[in-house]
This record gives C-alpha cells, structure tokens and sequence, in this order.
C-alpha cells in the first residue's frame, strides 16, 4: 500500500525519474515515463571486489570450512524483479 501511493506522488510530481537501469525504471515508474528517465548507473569499483591479492580469503575459507580449491561468489543486495536476477 505504502509502495503504491509513493510510486504515484512520486511518477505525479517528480520533474526527472531515476534508476540504475532501464527496466528498474519501467518497473517503478511504468513505461510510458520513459521520457523522464534519468539512468545512475551504480558507482561501485568491482576491481574492489575482484581475485584477492593476498591470503586473506584462505582465512575466511578456513573459518568456514570451504576447501580452498572451491570458488566463493557473494552477493549483496536483494533478488527482486526490479533488479533482473533471473535465477
């Protein structure tokens, strides 16, 4: 109920609609904003993120059992339809 009405005084009033993606928009907003969308594409550094350069993450793989062979993908955030996490 919240999300309804704030999606309509927001769509009513805002002069610019913005997301980090077209189809984030479209969900939000509705497609037929599109000409008041206004693209932020997130600003993270992933190389952050990226193959450890040092042993730190064999700590980590020991605290939590994970044979060191094995590859580790985390993810932060949510998997909602907004967001296109297909899985």
């Amino acid at each position: 109920m919240y999300m309804t009405a704030a999606r309509k005084i927001i769509v009513k009033t805002a002069t610019k609609l913005m997301g980090c993606s077209k189809q984030a928009m479209i969900d939000f907003y509705g497609s037929q904003q599109k000409s008041r969308f206004v693209f932020a594409p997130d600003a993270i550094d992933i190389s952050l993120f990226m193959k450890s350069k040092n042993e730190n993450h064999l700590v980590l793989k020991n605290e939590f059992h994970i044979p060191h062979n094995y590859k580790v993908i985390g993810h932060v955030g949510n998997f909602g339809d907004q967001k296109i996490m297909n899985i």
